[in-house]
Formats: C-alpha cells, sequence, structure tokens
C-alpha cells in the first residue's frame, strides 16, 4: 500500500504544479519568466517522482495490461510536456502565438488523460 500512496502523492503534486503553471499571470515580463522557468523546473523534477513512483506501484505491476497502458500514457504526457519546453522557452513565448496555444492545450490534454487513468485506477487521490 506504500507504493499506491506514494504514486497518489506524486500525482496529486504533479497536478497541483500543473495548475500553477495554468494560473500564472501571462504578462510577458521578466518576472513572469523567471516564475515560468523555476515552475518548469520544478514539474520536471515531479515527473520524474511520478515515473519512479508509477514503476515502483505494486497494484500497477501485479496487472501486465493495465502497467502497459500507463506507461503509455505517461510517456505520452512526458514528451508532451518535454517538446512543449523545448519549442517554447521562456525567453522566446509569444503568447498570442496559436502554435504556442495549441502546445498548450496539448501538454494539458495528455496530462489529464494520464491523471485520470491513475484516479480511475487508485480513486482515493
Amino acid at each position: 500500500m506504500r507504493s499506491e500512496l506514494a504514486l497518489r502523492q506524486a500525482v496529486v503534486e504533479l497536478e497541483t504544479l500543473q495548475g500553477q503553471l495554468g494560473t500564472l499571470p501571462h504578462d510577458d515580463s521578466v518576472e513572469w519568466k523567471r516564475s515560468l522557468i523555476q515552475l518548469r523546473r520544478l514539474l520536471q523534477q515531479q515527473v520524474v517522482l511520478v515515473g519512479q513512483a508509477l514503476a515502483d506501484c505494486e497494484t500497477i505491476n501485479a496487472d501486465h495490461s493495465m502497467k502497459s497502458h500507463l506507461r503509455d500514457l505517461f510517456s505520452k504526457m512526458r514528451s508532451a510536456i518535454a517538446f512543449h519546453q523545448a519549442q517554447y522557452p521562456a525567453v522566446s513565448i509569444d503568447l498570442i502565438d496559436p502554435a504556442y496555444k495549441m502546445s498548450v492545450q496539448m501538454v494539458h490534454a495528455e496530462s489529464l488523460n494520464f491523471v485520470t487513468a491513475i484516479k480511475r485506477i487508485l480513486p482515493t487521490i
């Protein structure tokens, strides 16, 4: 049960960080960019922790099909985040660029898919 709790906690923290990114005021100031960079770093660290907790979760490891499905969703989320951050460094973001907005939506969708699946499997989150 410890492994399930660790995964739950890691996912809750991931959601919290994603929420902070989503509510960060978009004013294109130097302070905004610093805050964005800091939150992105924290998000990357949390993604690593979620990946470790997912790999260690006994409930998920006991079911090969579930494990494979969740690893796929996790990989899609992680890839979307990495691609977005590589394509849109904080110093060069154009907040009105439609491609940037679409990329943000893609990251949100992939993250939501993963978190929703985890919540279905471990419903006490």
